[in-house]
């Protein structure tokens, strides 16, 4: 299920300081920094090895994702 953008602008910091990643689909997910920051990033699969990078896209409310 897509992300809405209610759930994008109160996505909370994880309790422990740890970097939470939010999936949305395609690969594209929401990074929330242990500092309330949040950006969009994509993973993008690379021949040279078997995980996945990580592309940064955007800040969160700078960019919109709708289609």
């Amino acid at each position: 299920m897509p992300l809405t953008d209610a759930a994008c602008r109160g996505a909370p910091v994880d309790p422990s300081g740890k970097p939470r990643k939010i999936p949305d689909s395609g690969g594209l997910l929401l990074f929330v920094s242990p500092s309330g920051g949040k950006l969009w990033r994509m993973a993008a699969h690379r021949q040279t090895g078997t995980k996945p990078d990580f592309e940064a896209l955007g800040l969160a409310p700078l960019l919109d994702m709708a289609a």
